[in-house]
């Protein structure tokens, strides 16, 4: 059955047997988590402002997010069943969100830095040890890691600051060997998705008619 709300960003738990996504069901955007079968829906976040895009560690002990609920996107750590709250980033000045967990360290990778110039960084759970690993000047965002976290494929902006000619690009956990994989001048390709065993990558193309995917 269909909702007349949006539900997005859904992201399984490492053992399959839950599924984290982010629903404007109450008018603003909130984590939740619902079995397979979309039984079982419960609600974690529940702060009025809006909390979105989780991504589990490997383990299923966390979930991060990204949250505007102290002004600017900052990302979050969450217990699995929505307790213990922490906030990890402090970045006034821009936003840090599109997280994603390393499969092996107990890193997470996101996207930071102000509109038209974002890059992708890697901390540690704690919030601690952030460093930038993307080594030019191309704008960065919607990083995803390979189930054998040695490729990062994340979207670029050829067409310069705007939203225009995005393309999906991959680079090695080091910011190396940088990709155009997509090479679509006049589609818009976005969202980045890693099979599980890392030899397909799906995404999301638009071609001025609406999204395919």
């Amino acid at each position: 059955k269909s909702n007349k709300h949006d539900d997005r960003y859904p992201a399984p738990s490492p053992d399959g047997k839950l599924i984290a996504y982010s629903s404007e069901v109450n008018g603003r955007w909130d984590i939740f988590i619902m079995n397979p079968d979309g039984t079982g829906k419960k609600q974690l976040t529940t702060h009025p402002a809006d909390d979105a895009y989780p991504a589990w560690s490997p383990d299923g002990k966390f979930i991060f997010f990204q949250s505007n609920r102290d002004g600017n996107w900052e990302i979050y750590r969450m217990n699995s069943d929505g307790s213990n709250i922490k906030r990890l980033t402090f970045n006034a000045a821009v936003s840090d969100w599109h997280v994603t967990t390393h499969p092996v360290f107990d890193d997470i990778i996101y996207e930071s830095g102000p509109p038209g110039r974002e890059d992708i960084y890697v901390m540690d759970y704690e919030g601690q040890n952030s460093r930038k690993i993307s080594q030019d000047n191309r704008r960065k965002r919607m990083p995803v890691i390979s189930p054998n976290a040695d490729i990062i494929a994340f979207v670029s902006y050829e067409g310069g600051g705007d939203d225009k000619h995005r393309e999906i690009f991959t680079m090695t956990y080091y910011g190396e060997e940088i990709k155009d994989i997509t090479q679509n001048p006049n589609r818009e390709d976005s969202h980045p998705s890693f099979s599980p065993d890392g030899k397909l990558i799906a995404y999301q193309t638009e071609d001025g008619r609406g999204n395919d995917s």
